[in-house]
């Protein structure tokens, strides 16, 4: 070997010393800053909590906790997200999940022939969507109709079917003064119990939190009898079968002023909502839309007057600039009222006028 010359195998090792000496270093700098690529590193710093849905059956078939990476795996993961990923802070958002459901209120009984006609109402949709929820008035008879449905249903179907509390939105209307600026109680309007009024604010703004899961849910009172109808793939924002032509004014005190403010109303429509379709999505993180929620509660005026989740719908929707889209070919008794609805395209044609 001639003197003053390197080694080539001593040069290469060094060389590669080098290079993972300065992949080393990059991991470490990067690992104080940046989020983890391997999915089961327990980050969970500045992420907003998502609303609880509880669902006792599901919660007692939860698969077995999934077992943590070791820190030094999650230590390289930080670096590789730094090196191929811009630093993100990570907020609650809708993601969408393929996953529909349809939904409906059931009241906080436990006779047998109110269970019956849930079980009938379960078996007459269930083909419908993925998931079937049944939301509850009460934690007590969600607890019954848990075990009721457990011990009814298949555990296959039962593994489908949500039970969802909704306690803590039926308790506003309770401690409500009668009268305000923008509305006051009626003759008509006094005849309604808290209950419907609860859920007609339920239907209108207070429940999208809970359904954030989904990504278009269909709402079917429990008192309908479902005939025929698909699963709507043209719409957008939100259907129905049907429309008419406007409320009772006792019971829409103020509503259109709040509403529109200083703007002139043009002439609507108001879908029927017993059974209506919703882009979830839209629902939760449309900025006009949540603006109109805030407005409307804060008048109150849905416990006060009344305010039905159908003028509601139909007031925003206009005021939105859009119009309730059409459910195809759907058929459905309305018990409570003996009629039948089918899909009717003029009841909701209007011209929109900004």
């Amino acid at each position: 070997m001639q003197l003053g010359k390197k080694n080539p195998s001593f040069v290469i090792r060094k060389q590669i010393l080098y290079l993972l000496t300065t992949i080393s270093l990059l991991f470490v700098s990067a690992s104080l800053f940046s989020r983890p690529i391997f999915k089961n590193c327990d980050i969970t710093s500045n992420v907003p909590a998502e609303p609880v849905i509880r669902d006792s059956y599901r919660d007692s078939h939860k698969p077995a906790k999934t077992k943590h990476n070791s820190p030094f795996f999650c230590s390289i993961s930080r670096g590789i997200s730094a090196i191929f990923k811009p630093l993100t802070f990570p907020k609650l958002t809708y993601k969408r999940t393929g996953i529909n459901a349809t939904v409906t209120l059931v009241k906080p009984s436990e006779t047998s022939s109110d269970f019956i006609e849930i079980l009938q109402w379960i078996e007459n949709i269930e083909h419908l969507a993925q998931h079937v929820c049944i939301l509850t008035e009460t934690a007590q008879h969600l607890a019954w109709l848990d075990a009721a449905l457990t011990s009814s249903l298949t555990a296959r179907l039962r593994e489908r079917v949500r039970l969802i509390d909704m306690s803590s939105e039926f308790t506003r209307c309770t401690s409500v003064a009668m009268s305000s600026e923008i509305c006051h109680q009626t003759d008509k309007s006094a005849t309604f119990s808290t209950g419907y009024k609860h859920m007609c604010r339920l239907w209108f703004s207070a429940l999208w939190p809970y359904l954030i899961e989904y990504d278009f849910i269909l709402r079917i009172d429990i008192d309908n009898e479902y005939l025929h109808g698909a699963w709507p793939t043209n719409i957008h924002h939100f259907g129905t079968v049907k429309c008419i032509a406007d409320d009772s004014p006792k019971v829409t005190v103020g509503l259109a002023d709040t509403i529109w403010g200083q703007h002139v109303a043009p002439q609507k429509v108001y879908p029927y909502t017993n059974v209506m379709f919703v882009n979830v999505s839209w629902a939760v993180t449309n900025k006009d839309l949540q603006d109109i929620f805030q407005r409307v509660e804060g008048t109150n005026c849905v416990c006060i007057n009344r305010w039905g989740d159908l003028p509601l719908w139909g007031e925003t929707l206009s005021r939105l600039g859009l119009q309730p889209e059409l459910m195809f070919d759907w058929k459905y008794i309305h018990k409570s009222h003996n009629a039948t609805i089918v899909t009717d395209a003029s009841s909701c044609k209007r011209e929109i006028t900004g």
